[in-house]
C-alpha cells in the first residue's frame, strides 16, 4: 500500500518524510485539500525554526527544551554574545545539524522585533540559512 501524499509532488525535499510541512503562519501547509510532507533539508531548516520559537518551559512534555528568553535573551542590559549562545544552542539540539557556522541577532527597537539569522550545515553537507523573526 503507498501514501498518495509520498507518491505525488506535493512533498518537500528529498528521503523519508520527517513531519507535517509548514506554512509561512506557523499552520498545516495543504495543497489540494491534502497536507504536504516535509522530507530532507527542507525538515531540517523547519526543524530548526521551530527550535529557535520555541520558549523554554512553553512545551509540557519537556519544559526544560526550547530557548531560555526570558533568562538569557529578554534580559536587561541585554547581552548580544549569551543570546546568540542561546540560539546556537537551540539549533544544535536540531536532529540532522552538525554545525552552525553563524547566529546573528538584529534588534529593531521600535516595533520591538529580535531577527536571529543563522547559517547551519546538515549531517549530509547541505548548507542552510533562514532569518527567524522570534
Amino acid at each position: 500500500m503507498t501514501d498518495s501524499l509520498n507518491d505525488t509532488a506535493l512533498n518537500l525535499g528529498e528521503g523519508a518524510a520527517r513531519g507535517w510541512a509548514l506554512n509561512e503562519d506557523g499552520d498545516l501547509a495543504f495543497v489540494g485539500g491534502g497536507a504536504v510532507l516535509v522530507r530532507g533539508a527542507a525538515a531540517i531548516a523547519q526543524e530548526c525554526r521551530l527550535a529557535l520559537l520555541l520558549v523554554r518551559g512553553e512545551w509540557f512534555l519537556d519544559v526544560r527544551d526550547g530557548v531560555d528568553y526570558f533568562g538569557r535573551v529578554w534580559v536587561k542590559p541585554p547581552n548580544a554574545e549569551d543570546s546568540s549562545a542561546a540560539f546556537r544552542a537551540a539549533l544544535l539540539t536540531v536532529p540532522g545539524v552538525e554545525s552552525v557556522r553563524q547566529v546573528q541577532l538584529s534588534l529593531n527597537a521600535a516595533e520591538r522585533r529580535l531577527s536571529v539569522t543563522y547559517a547551519a550545515t546538515a549531517t549530509d553537507g547541505t548548507q542552510m540559512a533562514d532569518t527567524v523573526e522570534v
